[in-house]
């Protein structure tokens, strides 16, 4: 369920089974098996929202908040997964200006 605030909002996920609720920074994205989810953010400027990255594992009971990474000088703006293990995403990155530049990049999550 998405939810909007006054210059906030976040994407509520809810278990069917158990009713667990679990808050993500924005929109999910599942890996093509179905064992890994991401979800990713941008807000460089205003810091309104989370400014990252969300890495999560499905479970038996549910998803499993392995990380979550929030960079200073750049933000993923666009990120899809390229197979069950490897990203691709469009990430904006701020110059000496504070100019936002877009870079497209590849990702391998790693387990920490």
């Amino acid at each position: 369920m998405f939810r909007g605030g006054y210059e906030t909002y976040d994407v509520l996920l809810i278990n069917e089974k158990t009713g667990t609720e679990t808050a993500l920074i924005n929109i999910p994205q599942v890996s093509p098996d179905g064992k890994k989810i991401i979800a990713s953010n941008i807000d460089l400027m205003a810091a309104f929202t989370f400014n990252g990255l969300e890495y999560y594992e499905v479970t038996a009971n549910g998803i499993e908040k392995h990380y979550d990474f929030g960079p200073e000088k750049w933000g993923p703006e666009v990120i899809k997964w390229l197979d069950a293990e490897v990203l691709v995403g469009k990430f904006g990155c701020l110059n000496k200006d504070s100019d936002i530049i877009d870079q497209y990049v590849k990702l391998v999550p790693v387990k920490k």
